[in-house]
């Protein structure tokens, strides 16, 4: 046993390349490299179609990348790297087990909570380096919540707006939102005595003076001046305008025209010649519908509605000739659009 020990020792001095412990940490090193040239490609996937804003899964996500049907998205885009060329690619999914793939969504999410990580690493750490911030956070229809941070770039001493986080908001009351904003500036490591702005919209529960949330985290912080977003405050003024009965109705007629004309391809296609045989140029003949809630959409819609209203008088007129049904609603569209007040 001695001597067989000795002859191993000595095998080993004499090759060191061939010791059991530096073969296995060689076998290793092999596997790592070999794991990460299959995930490399992967990776790169995901990175690609977060850059260019592509949903990675669509509307399926099938489980091999050679379906014909259509595999999805993130699967399509493999397939062309393997078409391209990309060997290592190809032979990972030849000869990988289907549970280690790293095609599921589980493992397509991963990198992606890596590249959040480091993005957010990156903005926080300029943020700590300005100090002080201001928060701007609005809601949206689903009940999410938008946090965003505004900092001041030291070195520029410009103004600096970067997007943080989505949150889900299942209670909307003041205290609720305070507490789940405060929450997630502890959460990513910001002070809250160092905020020096917020910014909402002007609901009773964003912008109330006792129990919204800027009060509440003026309470936190008195130096956290809250200002109301003042393209908002312009959206609110010109709603509240529309409740005058001229503008009310005006509006009322333009929505109905432009609802009225999509119901069938044959008046796209007359208001599309009329405009054209005047405006050959045009690029844009299709009526854009006034949206309920931003008026800078209505305002392109109104827009338009303004440049292409005489077409749109000589396309009720052909409408008025041509139709055997519906007579009555196109005479009052075109007796609306020629009163006095309307125009």
């Amino acid at each position: 046993m001695e001597v067989l020990k000795s002859t191993h020792f000595k095998s080993s001095y004499e090759n060191p390349e061939k010791a059991v412990s530096i073969l296995i940490k060689t076998e290793k090193l092999k596997m790592i490299k070999s794991n990460r040239e299959r995930l490399i490609p992967i990776v790169k996937t995901i990175i690609l179609c977060g850059r260019e804003n592509i949903p990675s899964r669509g509307h399926r996500d099938v489980d091999t990348v050679s379906d014909e049907i259509g595999p999805g998205r993130f699967r399509a885009l493999l397939k062309f790297r393997i078409d391209s060329g990309n060997s290592s690619l190809q032979k990972h999914l030849e000869i990988a087990p289907k549970n280690a793939t790293y095609l599921s969504k589980t493992t397509q999410n991963q990198p992606i909570d890596c590249c959040c990580f480091v993005i957010m690493k990156k903005v926080l750490d300029k943020v700590k380096e300005a100090k002080y911030y201001a928060v701007l956070g609005d809601k949206t229809t689903d009940a999410s919540g938008t946090e965003q941070l505004r900092y001041l770039d030291i070195q520029k001493i410009t103004i600096h707006k970067e997007f943080i986080c989505f949150l889900s908001a299942t209670d909307l009351a003041g205290a609720a939102l305070s507490d789940q904003i405060v929450q997630e500036l502890n959460r990513v490591g910001l002070q809250v005595e160092n905020v020096r702005g917020q910014g909402y919209d002007e609901g009773a529960n964003m912008s109330g003076k006792f129990s919204g949330v800027q009060s509440r985290v003026k309470q936190l912080q008195p130096l956290a001046t809250y200002m109301h977003c003042a393209a908002h405050k312009l959206n609110l003024s010109i709603v509240k305008a529309c409740s005058l009965p001229s503008v009310r109705n005006m509006m009322g007629v333009v929505i109905s025209v432009t609802n009225f004309v999509p119901e069938s391809p044959k008046r796209l296609e007359l208001i599309k010649r009329a405009s054209l045989e005047k405006h050959p140029e045009a690029k844009r003949v299709k009526l854009q519908s006034p949206s309920d809630t931003r008026w800078l959409e209505r305002h392109d819609a109104l827009l338009q509605f303004k440049q292409l209203f005489d077409y749109i008088v000589q396309f009720l007129e052909e409408m008025n000739r041509l139709l055997r049904h519906g007579k009555v609603q196109v005479f009052w569209l075109l007796f609306d659009n020629s009163t006095l007040s309307y125009l």
